[in-house]
């Protein structure tokens, strides 16, 4: 979770265990006026920290498809899109609304500046 310098909380990820050696990222939401400041990026840094702490293979999530910046913001950190996982908890009757990804964490580092050679 991420606090302005109030004490408000401006924005928050989650990730929890699916699969064997996957995670899978829930909730990651910054509001509004944080938006633009970079906080995106670090939440999601710090969850790709903690996958590979928690020695995690790769990381999942979806997302609603009208979430075009926060899909460009998962690209950029090596994200790729993916056709789907069982774990998704959303209804399947949505499926056509998803967009699914995973990053694979042995081909990557948290600072999309160095990433690992495929």
């Amino acid at each position: 979770m991420a606090r302005d310098a109030d004490g408000a909380l401006i924005g928050m990820a989650f990730l929890k265990p699916v699969q064997d050696r996957a995670g899978e990222i829930k909730r990651k939401y910054v509001v509004p006026s944080a938006r633009g400041t970079g906080l995106g990026r670090k939440l999601l840094t710090r969850l790709i920290d903690e996958a590979r702490a928690m020695e995690f293979d790769s990381i999942l999530l979806d997302s609603v498809s009208s979430m075009t910046v926060a899909h460009a913001l998962y690209r950029s950190m090596g994200f790729q899109d993916i056709d789907g996982y069982p774990e998704s908890e959303n209804d399947p009757a949505l499926a056509d609304h998803l967009v699914y990804m995973r990053l694979i964490l042995n081909e990557v580092t948290a600072d999309p500046a160095h990433r690992a050679p495929r």
